[in-house]
């Protein structure tokens, strides 16, 4: 089963993570990461195991709630990078469409037949 990992780097980390994993149809998990950035930035990592909805879908959903998070003042994100075995994407500046193809590894994974 592929896994995609997102992390999270931000005073809002925490809070954009248990969002993130709450989104309608992802299953999913975070926790803290161990290193300490040098400028003392929380980071987490959120593993993605299954989406449920189309690729496009979830993606449009992730790009919402990334506007969402780095537009806040209060639970503010920096840096979020979507993570797979075979590339890096940076949330910040991706398309949707750049996303739905990052997270097709899941769908197929879930279904052999995509």
């Amino acid at each position: 089963m592929s896994e995609i990992k997102i992390t999270i780097e931000g005073k809002g980390a925490i809070a954009a993570a248990e969002a993130l994993i709450n989104l309608p149809d992802v299953s999913g998990a975070w926790a803290t990461s161990d290193e300490v950035k040098r400028d003392g930035a929380l980071e987490v990592i959120a593993t993605i195991i299954t989406i449920a909805s189309g690729a496009m879908s979830m993606a449009e959903q992730i790009r919402k709630w990334h506007e969402e998070y780095s537009g806040s003042e209060e639970n503010k994100i920096e840096n979020v990078v979507i993570i797979t075995p075979k590339e890096r994407l940076a949330i910040e500046d991706a398309t949707p469409e750049e996303i739905a193809k990052v997270l097709k590894v899941l769908a197929k994974s879930d279904n052999p037949r995509s």
